[in-house]
């Protein structure tokens, strides 16, 4: 919850209208994904949008964050795939 807190609300609040529809606000908008689909596949984090375009080249659009004053950390992006191969629980 803290780095992405930190590292995606300011763009993806959905008081903050973005062209990808995603928005972190909630778990429920978060499992739910944007126009380019679900960002995270519990489980599965190489088939998780969220970590791909965490990556240099993602599928689709830029890397992110991309107005983050600080980017992610390789040990932030591993916690994240972490919690994802989990399952990405609500917790």
């Amino acid at each position: 919850q803290p780095i992405i807190g930190n590292h995606c609300m300011p763009c993806h609040a959905e008081n903050n209208l973005n062209p990808s529809e995603l928005y972190f606000d909630t778990y429920e908008s978060m499992m739910k994904g944007g126009i380019s689909g679900r960002s995270i596949i519990p489980g599965e984090p190489e088939k998780s949008l969220l970590i791909n375009k965490l990556s240099d080249n993602p599928p689709v659009g830029h890397k992110m964050p991309r107005r983050s004053k600080t980017p992610l950390q390789e040990k932030e992006i591993e916690q994240i795939k972490s919690w994802i191969l989990q399952g990405a629980k609500n917790n």
